[in-house]
């Protein structure tokens, strides 16, 4: 399940079972802060971008990451670009990759 659509089930039980339910998942710190936004604002849409490329990385190399990729993630728009600290240095839409 996407963190997006966990966090709006979650949104739907009482605090104290969505506290139990939260606990017992490996992707909690995906979803947690998606939880503070109501379901229908685009914070409560979002899910957390997975999907980090390296500026060294060449076409092919993410062409390859993203068919790995692909089962598990949802339409992809942007790619965004981090250096070796992982600060954004940039943005690159699969159109133009």
């Amino acid at each position: 399940m996407e963190p997006d659509e966990a966090a709006d089930l979650l949104g739907d039980l009482n605090p104290e079972r969505a506290a139990a339910a939260l606990a017992m998942l490996r992707e909690a710190e995906e979803i947690r802060p998606l939880l503070a936004y109501p379901d229908d604002s685009a914070g409560g849409l979002m899910t957390a971008a997975d999907i980090v490329l390296r500026e060294k990385m060449t076409v092919n190399e993410v062409l390859s990451l993203l068919r790995t990729l692909s089962p598990d993630t949802e339409t992809i728009y942007y790619l965004f670009v981090a250096d070796q600290k992982d600060r954004l240095v940039g943005v690159v839409s699969l159109r133009q990759l």
